[in-house]
């Protein structure tokens, strides 16, 4: 970009990054609260578990975003 639009450009960049990472969070905490992931029991003799579909319905996701990502940084060249 042009000198002269480099701090709009960067300005949004962070606001792109900042808001991504809020909308995946969001995303992926309502995901595995759903699938029963993070389960609480309040009696002293029951015993819960999170559901290991909770795990797998957020991780794989996460992991597919920080490998597009890593490929996307891949491709950039030093100016």
């Amino acid at each position: 970009s042009a000198p002269s639009e480099a701090g709009t450009n960067s300005a949004a960049l962070q606001i792109s990054d900042g808001l991504s990472n809020v909308l995946l969070l969001a995303a992926g905490g309502a995901a595995f609260a759903a699938l029963g992931g993070g389960t609480v029991s309040h009696a002293a003799t029951e015993t819960t578990a999170s559901h290991p579909a909770a795990f797998v319905a957020v991780f794989l996701p996460m992991a597919a975003v920080a490998l597009a990502g890593a490929w996307v940084a891949a491709r950039v060249r030093p100016a």
